[in-house]
């Protein structure tokens, strides 16, 4: 988060708009996505079955899961919401909330 912050005030500081801080505000976005992955995996190993998928799942497959909620993350942070993933239980609906209205906040600034 500190790196985003960083790159984020470099970005959003006054002055010209630079090729340079196009490409820092947009590699900003993506960290958050990837951070809220690694957030959304952590709590997935945590508290078993979080998440509801519709489709073919492994839950025993790390690798697979780190994808599904890598995709889970970005549906959410730029707030398409298709639902074939849903968070159920209520600690992970709220981080989900909260990384929606981050990425509505960051897409507005």
């Amino acid at each position: 988060m500190l790196l985003t912050s960083l790159i984020l005030g470099q970005a959003l500081r006054e002055g010209p708009t630079t090729y340079h801080r196009i490409t820092g505000a947009v590699a900003a976005y993506l960290f958050l996505g990837v951070i809220w992955s690694l957030a959304y995996y952590l709590v997935t190993i945590w508290i078993p079955g979080a998440f509801r998928h519709s489709g073919i799942f492994n839950p025993g497959d790390r690798e697979s899961l780190q994808s599904q909620l890598f995709y889970f993350s970005f549906v959410t942070l730029t707030t398409l919401g298709y639902g074939d993933i849903v968070a159920v239980h209520p600690i992970v609906r709220m981080l989900v909330i909260l990384e929606g209205v981050m990425g509505n906040f960051s897409l507005r600034s």
